[in-house]
């Protein structure tokens, strides 16, 4: 058994753990507010911002 305690940064599984959970989180942030707003077909998006803001619900100004 070890003799450092579980939330150490001297841990290699805690901070193993906590890079594959902030991995995880950064992923499914980028394919959520990113990518899957860009791949609808009907909607005009002009960049990223745009398909960020689609993607949180804010509404946009007819033009």
């Amino acid at each position: 058994m070890s003799d450092h305690p579980l939330f150490s940064t001297r841990n290699p599984w805690f901070g193993i753990s906590v890079g594959i959970t902030a991995g995880v989180a950064v992923l499914s942030a980028v394919v959520g507010l990113i990518w899957l707003p860009l791949l609808q077909p009907h909607l005009q998006l002009t960049g990223v911002w745009d398909a960020i803001c689609s993607a949180a619900g804010v509404p946009r100004a007819a033009v």
